[in-house]
């Protein structure tokens, strides 16, 4: 056996955070700056080292009266270290991705205003624009399907 160096690891033992759900309806997410960072650094940490110590930073809150399951995690776009992703499908645990961010505050930030910033539309959560696209869309499509509806009976 060869002479091994090892370095002291940091274990963490299932800290995931864990909201209950029956009592986070219109119940405001208060974190700490020193809790920010922790949560920023964890999920860094989680990220880089894929471990059983690092379950997903999950948690659980009601909004329009259904119980929904939150993960932030890790991102790569453009400038954003994060996005948060709600479980969209609870049988094959398909996540969706609702926003990124920059930093974890902005985040809760956006929790604690969710039902100013998203909707829940056709059994999925979307953000406001989206849904407002979607109908005007939608407005547009059925104007052009009456006009070709006259087009074709003054053929």
């Amino acid at each position: 056996m060869g002479n091994r160096s090892t370095k002291s690891q940091r274990i963490i033992y299932n800290p995931v955070i864990v909201i209950k759900s029956e009592t986070t309806e219109n119940k405001k997410i208060v974190l700490t700056s020193k809790q920010i960072i922790q949560i920023e650094k964890y999920i860094y940490d989680s990220y880089c080292q894929s471990s059983t110590n690092f379950p997903p930073f999950e948690f659980n809150k009601t909004y329009f009266n259904i119980n929904f399951t939150f993960r932030i995690t890790h991102s790569f776009l453009n400038n954003n270290n994060y996005k948060l992703l709600y479980l969209e499908n609870k049988i094959f645990y398909k996540y969706k991705v609702l926003k990124h961010y920059n930093n974890v505050k902005q985040i809760f930030n956006d929790i604690n205003n969710f039902e100013n910033i998203f909707v829940y539309y056709n059994d999925e959560i979307i953000d406001k624009i989206e849904y407002e696209y979607q109908l005007k869309y939608k407005e547009i499509a059925t104007k052009n399907a009456n006009d070709v509806k006259e087009i074709i009976k003054n053929l």
